[in-house]
């Protein structure tokens, strides 16, 4: 395998990423069908050779897999781009221009694949091929790519949001995005239709690679379930596997922890200090009133001196209650926060994912 130079494709069951495979490279062995029904099984690499330059394709099992085996082929697919012999260069994702459709299970598998990886600037090593690009009238076609793309772009927001929560970036405009336009026939397949691809390879082939080895640990950690319907809090042992992507000088590009297993301690108990709290605001409500009245009341009789005793006097003893009451409800805030503080993380929502890897 040219490991240097590796490029994997991704894309749904049937939309040519074993025809453009064995196009490339002139591999016998790699079986292809016209059904959409799964022929790949397993994720393999084939080397490829462009005037000399030597680089690796990555074919992939597709997804809405027709055997229903989406999650296997992910594991496997994963367990590839996490392995520590890969420098991979370019991503490619794969469409049929005659269908350019988003399944739930393709934004799914795609949402996990942008997960693995680890760097920010994840689209400018993507290219979009969009396959059985063709049509008898040219002008028709140009149209009709016209009216694709914009209909294209509007579900592959799903996509770039996808990436954007993973990564926590801005958005990537569409326009910035290389697209390329084929139509892959092996009998009938032109060398200058595929021009733009191979071109795309040898640019890409200068980057440094998105990671040049990935190191995994397996790590416990506990962690504090919070129900978002009862607000019941439930603390877990959980069981991380951690990635450590390196670059080439040996740093770490960038860590991913994703829980594969979890195992319930006990159900935490919060103290409530809720009545305490309202009974002090509602002190201060009385008080205020209170003090309130007593002003009314002394000033109706302000000529009379003791009166004016009786005025300041209420003024202040109320003033005191008002505030303390007001201090009392904002001491026991924090009083309930410290109380209920944990040393653990809290997540809403701990999504456990099935870890079979080696």
């Amino acid at each position: 395998m040219n490991s240097d130079n590796s490029f994997i494709l991704l894309g749904r069951t049937g939309v040519g990423k074993s025809t453009l495979t064995k196009i490339l490279s002139e591999d016998p062995s790699i079986i292809i069908s016209n059904s959409a029904k799964s022929v790949t099984k397993q994720t393999k690499d084939y080397n490829c050779e462009i005037d000399c330059f030597k680089y690796s394709l990555i074919d992939t099992p597709g997804y809405d897999d027709s055997k229903g085996k989406d999650d296997q082929n992910y594991k496997a697919i994963k367990k590839y781009i996490t392995s520590r012999n890969i420098k991979l260069k370019g991503i490619v994702l794969m469409f049929s221009f005659q269908d350019p459709r988003f399944s739930e299970c393709h934004q799914k598998g795609l949402e996990k694949i942008v997960k693995l990886i680890p760097i920010d600037n994840f689209w400018d090593y993507v290219t979009i091929i969009f396959t059985r690009y063709y049509s008898s009238d040219e002008d028709e076609l140009l149209e009709e790519k016209r009216i694709r793309l914009e209909e294209f772009k509007q579900t592959f927001d799903v996509l770039i949001s996808a990436f954007n929560k993973a990564k926590g970036i801005k958005i990537v405009p569409f326009s910035n995005i290389k697209k390329i336009f084929v139509d892959l026939k092996i009998k009938k397949t032109k060398k200058y239709q595929l021009n733009d691809i191979t071109s795309w390879f040898k640019e890409k082939s200068k980057l440094e690679p998105l990671y040049h080895e990935v190191k995994t640990e397996i790590k416990w950690d506990k962690i504090i379930v919070r129900n978002k319907e009862n607000e019941k809090e439930i603390l877990y042992d959980v069981k991380f596997k951690n990635y450590s992507y390196y670059n080439q000088k040996g740093n770490i590009i960038k860590t991913l922890s994703i829980p594969i297993e979890q195992k319930k301690i006990k159900e935490l108990e919060r103290k409530d200090f809720s009545k305490v709290e309202d009974g002090l605001t509602t002190l201060g409500g009385f008080s205020s009133l209170l003090g309130v009245s007593s002003i009314y009341l002394a000033m109706a009789t302000f000529f009379i001196p003791p009166a004016f005793v009786f005025f300041l006097s209420s003024v202040c003893i109320n003033t005191g209650i008002t505030w303390a009451s007001i201090g009392g409800a904002e001491l026991t805030k924090k009083l309930e926060c410290y109380c209920n503080s944990r040393e653990e993380k809290i997540v809403n929502e701990l999504l456990i994912e099935d870890d079979d890897d080696d």
